[in-house]
């Protein structure tokens, strides 16, 4: 993996039954993702996953590059 100059962790709820296939294709992308255990949740609605993207460059619009590169992970599907 190539370094790295900044993170960006973006929560995303992941509706039942489609968990796996999300973190496989997160895993696919090279990024790192966990399950949020504590987040008062309705589980039924779904599972709350932290996903960290790891980016080269500026600080400045971190964040919605780790959206945009966590969301086109999940359009694969």
């Amino acid at each position: 993996m190539a370094e790295f100059t900044c993170r960006a962790a973006v929560l995303v709820c992941v509706p039942r039954g489609e968990e796996n296939i999300a973190c496989e294709l997160w895993e696919r992308c090279g990024l790192l993702f966990s399950q949020v255990e504590d987040a008062g949740q309705d589980e039924a609605a779904g599972m709350l996953y932290r996903v960290e993207v790891r980016l080269q460059g500026s600080r400045w619009g971190a964040l919605s590059e780790a959206e945009r590169r966590v969301m086109t992970a999940l359009a694969g599907r």
